[in-house]
């Protein structure tokens, strides 16, 4: 969970954060920036991390049997491997499409919203 999660919020926040304060907004105006760039670090957030997620959650299905230790439990690793030999390389991008495409539309919302709560509280004030 920790090599998904870490590395997958450190670049949600970074390219946000990085879109946020470019010339995007000047371009776009305020709202759609801040649309497109929680769109954009959604997707960006999940490319790097998805083969984890994959291995993940063949680990969970799978309750070890893809490759075992001793205490019949496969290792993140051996796990990996094991997809690996018996798909090749691709088994670790099967499926990206749709979680890319409810990221960005997920993310879109969220940052939208955070940024029109802001602005609502900052005029309440």
């Amino acid at each position: 969970m920790l090599a998904r999660e870490i590395p997958g919020c450190v670049v949600y926040f970074v390219l946000y954060t990085l879109l946020r304060t470019s010339m995007l907004p000047t371009i776009v105006g305020d709202g759609p920036a801040s649309f497109l760039s929680g769109a954009a670090a959604g997707v960006g957030a999940w490319i790097p991390i998805y083969p984890a997620d994959v291995v993940k959650t063949a680990m969970q299905n799978t309750q070890g049997e893809l490759n075992t230790d001793e205490n019949n439990q496969g290792s993140f690793y051996e796990t990996a491997a094991a997809l690996y030999r018996q798909c090749g390389p691709s088994v670790f991008f099967v499926g990206i499409q749709p979680k890319l495409l409810r990221a960005g539309i997920n993310h879109a919302m969220t940052f939208a919203t955070y940024n029109q709560l802001l602005q609502i509280l900052d005029s309440a004030n």
